[in-house]
């Protein structure tokens, strides 16, 4: 992850209010004196439970638990990393962030003896998609605007996806961007420029060619796909950005910002092979649709769209060259926990000609007799092998069960099992156990490492859930001492005082309440609600988040009345949590009692249980303090 300095993070927390930015992407009603309410962004409901705290720079769903501060909304919004909400938030408020060089993509042509100013190829690669627009528009490339025109792509299309064209010449955009106050390296270091090694001079990267803007998940331009128009092309029918600092291939998917509104609608992403294909089915109003760009589906991009839907369908061509392809996403998508159907193309289509041929509703009625990718499988292996040869069964059988395998969730594998066994007449028990040997085997758990990564981090956070679960006066307890100890120093240095740590719960409000104690002890109070926001974007907690975007509690204006109600909550909770602590410990130490047969042992139980008993009862005499 590139470090973000402190200092650019402050900026960003002064100027970013918090209901100015959600504001901006929903509805916001002013309730009571301090605090907005809306219907939450992030799940379906009628009545608003989404809440807005401006004095403490924080958001809290009552109804699906997010919450987090101005940084957390953006990357639940957008999609994003914490770093990309990070450059989103100080792109809008005008706040510089430096660039980490040291991040830089392995392999591409920057070195660390070639310091580049990162938002200046931001600049460049903006500067010519607007170079290229402009050919186009005017028509100063009439075979590329003529080719588009055949393709019955409309001005708004065209627009939208800010389609170019590129000049059939070897300099156009280098002598562009140096009348631009750019340098030849530069755009060469963007990819857009090539060097020639015999002579050392450079030439244009894209000639006479269509050209596709590649954007990043924050809508920049990162890069561009240049397609030809010519009928029988001597070189490659696309040409695409190298690997560059701002351009990995791997890790960007065609037209995703664009997407990003449509997948939320949709609750599923339509994946398709190509550029034009993607715009086709926006075209059709399936505005969800994205592709791999210039490579094959990688693992990564596949984690790119698990943070917008859990659910893909794939779009590719029906040759063998397509369904290659989808049988090698799927061992991506379902690893990753998605369901995944099927868009079955016509043979020797694509969306693109589907569109032009029957219009929107043809690509409609494609999506709506999508299959499941169980039944896809199964149509394409009993293609491929004789269902009526117990060799040809074992095939299909072998090879449908190796998906399967993939998939996390051990109910789905079951059902899905079973579903194959039906299929192919054969015993569950045989298709069962053939599946427990192809999970043992090694080859499938390297290829499922991230999947068993999970598993074991889910199963610890149950058993972790099930060691820490505690009762509920206690849990309202703790969630009490939090509040009021993040209002004060003075209440967190009391309850330093008056709470042993071994009383203290290891829940996540627990473990809250003992970073505050621990920051309040060496002189840090003042940064400890900012430490918990930081902490909630790596490890969200509903609960902090929802005590953390609360208004100040009590609201007396008298402080010296608020004070008083303070301590006395404080001192409450103490009582509830001590009283439940020694109520324990005395119950155990009876037990240890009534099975002891050791008249000494026994002997040094019972000193113990009437200094806890003891204990107990002063609880009743502890008064408030000044």
């Amino acid at each position: 992850m590139s470090f973000i300095p402190e200092d650019v993070l402050s900026q960003i927390k002064d100027k970013a209010d918090i209901a100015d930015v959600i504001g901006s992407y929903i509805h916001l009603k002013k309730f009571g004196a301090s605090s907005y309410k809306a219907l939450c962004p992030f799940h379906k409901e009628k009545t608003p439970s989404f809440n807005v705290n401006p004095a403490k720079q924080m958001f809290y769903c009552f109804g699906c638990h997010k919450g987090g501060d101005v940084f957390k909304f953006v990357m639940e919004q957008e999609g994003v990393t914490f770093v990309e909400a990070v450059h989103l938030l100080a792109d809008r408020y005008g706040v510089i962030v430096p660039e980490d060089n040291k991040n830089n993509a392995p392999g591409n042509i920057h070195s660390a003896s070639q310091p580049f100013n990162k938002e200046r190829l931001y600049k460049l690669n903006e500067l010519l998609t607007s170079f290229f627009e402009k050919i186009l528009h005017e028509k100063q490339n009439k075979a590329v605007y003529g080719y588009l025109k055949s393709r019955n792509l409309p001005l708004n299309i065209i627009q939208q996806f800010r389609l170019g064209a590129a000049h059939d010449s070897w300099d156009s955009a280098i002598n562009f961007a140096l009348n631009s106050g750019y340098s030849v390296e530069e755009l060469a270091l963007i990819g857009a420029a090539v060097k020639k090694e015999e002579s050392g001079h450079y030439y244009d990267r894209f000639r006479n060619r269509l050209i596709f803007p590649v954007w990043d998940t924050q809508g920049r331009v990162v890069g561009f796909s240049a397609r030809t128009i010519e009928q029988n092309p001597q070189g490659a029918k696309y040409v695409n950005t190298p690997e560059t600092p701002l351009f990995m291939k791997g890790r960007i998917l065609y037209a995703l910002p664009l997407a990003k509104t449509g997948i939320k609608e949709a609750k599923h992403a339509i994946l398709c092979e190509g550029q034009l294909d993607v715009i086709a089915m926006h075209r059709a109003d399936f505005t969800n649709a994205v592709a791999p760009q210039g490579t094959a589906f990688t693992d990564e991009q596949g984690r790119l769209l698990k943070r917008y839907t859990d659910q893909i369908m794939i779009a590719f061509d029906a040759d063998n060259a397509g369904i290659k392809a989808t049988l090698r996403v799927l061992e991506i998508l379902l690893p990753l926990g998605f369901a995944v159907r099927i868009m079955v193309i016509p043979p020797g289509n694509d969306p693109d000609s589907i569109l032009n041929a029957e219009g929107a509703q043809g690509l409609r009625r494609i999506h709506e007799a999508s299959f499941d990718f169980f039944d896809y499988l199964f149509q394409i292996y009993s293609t491929q092998f004789d269902r009526n040869s117990p060799q040809g069964v074992s095939k299909i059988h072998e090879n449908i069960l190796r998906k399967i395998a993939l998939i996390p969730n051990s109910v789905l594998r079951a059902s899905y099992s079973s579903k194959l066994a039906h299929y192919l007449s054969l015993p569950q028990n045989a298709v069962f156990t053939e599946l427990n040997k192809l999970r043992k085997r090694d080859s499938f758990r390297k290829r499922g490492h991230s999947e068993k990564r999970e598993v074991q981090h889910t199963a610890s956070t149950d058993s972790h859930t099930i060691i820490h679960q505690v009762p509920l006066q206690i849990a309202r307890a703790e969630e009490d001492i939090l509040e009021i100890i993040l209002s004060g120093s003075s209440y967190a240095r009391t309850l330093a005082g008056e709470l042993p740590p071994e009383m203290i719960s290891l829940t996540p409000v627990g473990s809250a309440i003992n970073k505050v104690l621990a920051m309040t002890i060496n002189g840090e109070w003042d940064a400890a609600e900012e430490t918990l926001k930081e902490d909630l974007r790596e490890n969200p907690a509903p609960v902090i988040s929802r005590i953390l975007a609360s208004p100040q509690l009590p609201s007396e204006k008298d402080a010296e009345t608020r004070e008083m109600l303070l301590n006395e909550g404080l001192l409450t909770c103490i009582k509830t949590i001590k009283s439940y602590y020694l109520k324990n410990k005395i119950n155990q130490v009876k037990n240890q009692i009534r099975s002891e047969i050791d008249s000494d042992k026994k002997e040094k139980l019972l000193r113990e249980c009437m200094i806890l008993d003891s204990d107990l009862k002063k609880l009743h005499t502890i008064k408030n303090r000044d």
